[in-house]
């Protein structure tokens, strides 16, 4: 009968006496398989450094730029084109900040979606290869 041998070691992330004890543990074991619990934001700012991606979650100032041109002219244009005035304009104002606020979710979003792929396309490879040996 083959028994399998389950090793858990209690770590702490920031102490390097504790990263020593695992490296220890892995080339002495030499396990098939590594299990790290991680909280959401440490996995995030581990996937994110993995990805190559800052770590604040900023959008540029060139981005946040093009969202506030972009509703400075939505707001310009449907102004003209329904009430042909000026004070059209500047009564559609107000929608600038909620479509500058719309398109920083949609690219947060976007930017998130992105990070998920990349970490499943990852895990897949990651996968392959132990499955090849």
């Amino acid at each position: 009968m083959n028994r399998e041998l389950l090793t858990i070691i209690g770590t702490a992330h920031v102490s390097e006496e504790s990263v020593n004890e695992v490296k220890d543990a892995i080339y002495e074991q030499h396990p098939d398989i590594v299990a790290i619990e991680l909280d959401r934001g440490r996995y995030a700012k581990i996937k994110n450094k993995m990805m190559g991606i800052e770590e604040d979650d900023e959008i540029s100032v060139t981005r946040k730029f093009l969202f506030l041109l972009k509703g400075i002219l939505l707001a310009v244009v449907v102004g003209y084109l329904f009430y042909e005035s000026i004070w059209g304009m500047v009564l559609l104002t107000p929608c600038v900040p909620i479509i500058y606020i719309r398109s920083k979710k949609q690219e947060k979003m976007r930017k998130k979606n992105q990070l998920n792929q990349q970490f499943l396309d990852a895990l897949n490879a990651i996968s392959s290869a132990l499955s090849v040996g």
